[in-house]
């Protein structure tokens, strides 16, 4: 049985009422939670004073019960502010002492402005409450079961309650619903509002702003963890810090989610985040990343297949990538003979550039004619890419669909296919249809979560 634990105000119809459980003793009887706040009123207080009776009833029903009488101390139950503010401190109590548990509310016993406090507490906290209705037993009203005297001592309470006793039901024929509990389904606006802002920042693609929306001081409350570790996960995993987008998607049970392992890592989760931009619309991160993006897969092309220790010849420094010049003229001088002219003519650093391997690989066509394909491709991704860069630098704007469809003389779903193809020759044989899609699927597994 799920552990629980119980609010509940005393009202007229608590302990017992008609011969059978009042609202508080059957939900304690019929869900056993780990311990129970009872809320008593000064009314309720009088009583049990007189007639001590409450704690030895509830352990009765439910003897594993740690039963805590809270004495309010309260006159008017009539008056919504008298006790708005001890429910609430009640409550977290409750959920401070026993984190993770559901918290029960009795929304049967009490007055109907305390009823209508707690719905209203279930309907805006963060709390994991769980209102719980408990119907009227229906009697025959002509039963002759012996009348309980409900300010009678526990054994006389306990020798004609009908719950619980099926010999007495059988003895006088009476007998009443066997559970009467109902849970209630209210809607919490506040968790459905920040629900529905998450929801649309992951719609948007914003995984970042999800999280942070998520994990925000006001907001954490209202989301189970495992959705928060998710949002986490998708978050670190848009700002490309793989290692805690793993843990946080383990964590959150959600070890499949396709993440590259260095050293393809950081290219191709680039390609798939601006790819998952692009394909809602979104076209700005395209313009953003897509110089660095063909020239890193260009190098990554060269260094598998044709140039194997293209990765000696370069030095990544703080301001880019460079030539080694003198490694690269020790160990590829073709390719020092073919660059250096172009390199020391304007005499700058000699910055690596995705002309210069287009151009080393244009070379290496000529002795392995099987790299024209992909030479091809690589030179149509460098005129696109030095295109969208002039437009916008002249333009000042970012660049429209109308834009990359004018420059690319295809649709953009068309460019978009194509883009893939060459990312997915590139980077042989991890990017999988699977991963191509897997920002989608992130997206789609996130907003599932959240459903549930």
């Amino acid at each position: 049985m799920e552990q629980t634990v119980l609010f509940s105000p005393i009202g007229n119809t608590d302990p017992v009422r008609n011969n059978c459980d009042g609202p508080m003793l059957h939900i304690l009887r019929h869900y056993r939670p780990a311990r129970a706040l009872l809320f008593l009123s000064r009314r309720m207080e009088e009583l049990e004073d007189k007639n001590p009776r409450l704690e030895a009833l509830a352990r009765h029903v439910s003897p594993g019960t740690e039963i805590i009488l809270h004495r309010s101390g309260i006159e008017d139950v009539s008056d919504f502010t008298a006790f708005q503010q001890p429910f609430q401190e009640c409550l977290r109590r409750l959920h401070a002492d026993s984190p993770g548990c559901p918290i029960l509310l009795n929304i049967t016993s009490g007055s109907p402005q305390m009823n209508a406090e707690l719905c209203i507490q279930a309907s805006v906290s963060m709390l994991p409450l769980r209102p719980i209705q408990v119907l009227t037993p229906t009697l025959a009203s002509n039963h002759d079961v012996p009348h309980l005297d409900e300010n009678a001592p526990v054994a006389d309470i306990l020798a004609w309650l009908l719950d619980g006793n099926p010999a007495l039901q059988a003895e006088y024929d009476v007998h009443p619903p066997a559970n009467r509990c109902r849970e209630v389904r209210l809607t919490n606006y506040v968790r459905q509002i920040l629900f529905g802002g998450v929801r649309h920042q992951l719609a948007q693609g914003d995984f970042i702003g999800a999280a942070a929306a998520a994990h925000a001081q006001d907001a954490r409350g209202y989301f189970d963890q495992p959705v928060l570790d998710a949002l986490a996960g998708a978050s670190a995993r848009q700002t490309f810090d793989i290692k805690t987008a793993r843990h946080r998607f383990a964590s959150a049970g959600l070890p499949d989610i396709p993440i590259q392992d260095a050293p393809l890592s950081q290219m191709v989760e680039y390609y798939l985040r601006m790819r998952h931009s692009f394909v809602r619309g979104d076209y700005a991160p395209f313009v953003l990343y897509i110089s660095p993006l063909a020239q890193e897969a260009c190098r990554w092309y060269m260094q598998q297949h044709v140039m194997p220790q293209l990765d000696h010849v370069i030095r990544d420094t703080p301001r880019g990538s460079q030539w080694d010049m003198i490694a690269l003229q020790r160990i590829y001088p073709q390719a020092y003979n073919l660059l250096a002219p172009k390199i020391y003519r304007d005499n700058k650093p000699p910055n690596l550039s995705f002309w210069h391997l287009i151009c080393l690989l244009n070379e290496y066509v000529r002795s392995n004619p099987a790299l024209s394909r992909i030479h091809a491709e690589f030179e149509w991704l460098r005129d696109i890419e030095e295109q969208l860069r002039n437009r916008v630098a002249h333009q000042l704007t970012t660049a429209t669909r109308s834009d990359l469809e004018g420059i690319s003389g295809m649709s953009v779903d068309q460019l978009l296919k194509r883009l893939d193809s060459l990312m997915q020759q590139v980077f042989a044989p991890r990017l999988t249809r699977e991963v191509l899609d897997s920002y989608d699927a992130m997206a789609a597994t996130l907003a599932q979560m959240m459903d549930a």
